[in-house]
């Protein structure tokens, strides 16, 4: 059964109430393998850069898809170094493997993972709109039934020194305030038709809050560090996490019971997993006022124009290019600028 838009909308008015801190029921365990046997895998695709790539989100997925009981899915993925999702939509080769399905069928999930501070930046966030809207298009052109998953990524750590400047709230939290809204926002307004269709068939696009289950973490326990040195990229318990929400938006399970896959130890993948369940089962439903005040919030983000679909000029910068089934970098990329717009002291490339 896939979460209808009522919950996921849900999720955000109770983020924008602060009510994380609540307690929640314990989920129920992982399914048995024998539920599972006869259910088709999955085909997912992945584009983002390296906060996908970086200890191979998309092949720990697959590996906690397959502990659970479930058919492995058949899991792609593209995530060149610092890449945004406006250049993935301009980008040959993503279009291509969104066009070209799973071999033996379209795409089940398409994942899009932004650059990390464009969404929470006024003066960007129209373009990672742009971007979604341009690559949902894409998706629903070649893959009719699939579903466009939009991949909520983290703030920076707390104690990244650049709070003090430019306009990400001037904290971790408040960052993450900014990211919560502008994909929530981006989910169920820009790609909700309205007023035809307010509420769409269930399962049309959804969010995996993963910023919100490391927000969540680093709230209950604030030494236990996601990131990795840089303050930016996860570090493997950070990746773990990030799977686990995935996982938990794609199949509608719950995490409770799944593996450590020897990433983290046992202790803190148990209380890992009770964040995801938190995070993906604390909503019900709600009322539409939410989306307005979404469209609200969103707009005091952007600049005046910022919702319309304007056509950007973007040129691709180098990078290194991770695709395919596992992968795992051997560092990551660094001193890539983050857009070409992006000049002074442009900030650390994902």
């Amino acid at each position: 059964m896939r979460r209808p838009l009522t919950h996921l909308l849900g999720l955000g008015a109770i983020w924008c109430l602060g009510l994380f801190a609540a307690p929640a029921a314990a989920p129920a365990a992982a399914p048995a393998a024998a539920d599972h046997e006869a259910d088709p895998p999955l085909r997912v695709l992945f584009l983002g850069n390296s906060y996908t790539a970086v200890n191979d989100l998309p092949g720990t997925f697959a590996a906690l898809a397959s502990a659970a009981g479930m058919p492995a899915p058949y899991v792609r993925s593209r995530a060149p170094g610092s890449y945004t999702l406006a250049l993935h939509a301009a980008d040959t080769q993503s279009l291509s493997l969104v066009a070209s399905g799973a071999g033996d069928g379209p795409w089940d999930f398409v994942v899009l993972q932004e650059q990390s501070l464009i969404p929470a930046l006024s003066a960007y966030v129209s373009e990672f709109r742009e971007g979604v809207a341009k690559l949902d298009g894409a998706i629903r052109q070649h893959n009719p039934k699939a579903v466009t998953v939009l991949f909520e990524t983290w703030a920076r750590h707390a104690d990244w020194p650049d709070y003090a400047e430019g306009d990400l709230g001037g904290s971790r939290t408040a960052m993450q305030n900014l990211l919560h809204a502008a994909y929530f926002s981006t989910a169920f307004v820009d790609l909700v038709p309205a007023p035809a269709t307010p509420v769409p068939p269930p399962g049309r696009v959804r969010v995996a809050a993963v910023g919100d289950a490391w927000e969540r973490s680093y709230t209950l326990a604030p030494s236990f560090r996601l990131h990795a040195s840089d303050n930016s990229h996860p570090n493997t318990a950070g990746t773990y996490l990030a799977a686990l929400e995935i996982f938990c938006t794609l199949y509608d399970q719950p995490a409770a019971g799944l593996p450590d896959l020897g990433m983290v130890p046992a202790a803190d993948a148990t209380r890992l997993q009770a964040v995801a369940d938190q995070i993906t089962s604390s909503a019900g439903p709600a009322p539409l006022c939410i989306t307005a005040a979404l469209s609200a919030f969103t707009a005091l983000l952007a600049p005046a124009g910022a919702l319309s679909r304007r056509a950007t000029a973007l040129q691709e910068g180098p990078h290194h290019e991770h695709e395919g089934r596992s992968f795992k970098p051997a560092r990551t990329e660094s001193g890539i600028p983050l857009h070409p717009r992006l000049h002074a002291d442009p900030p650390p490339a994902d």
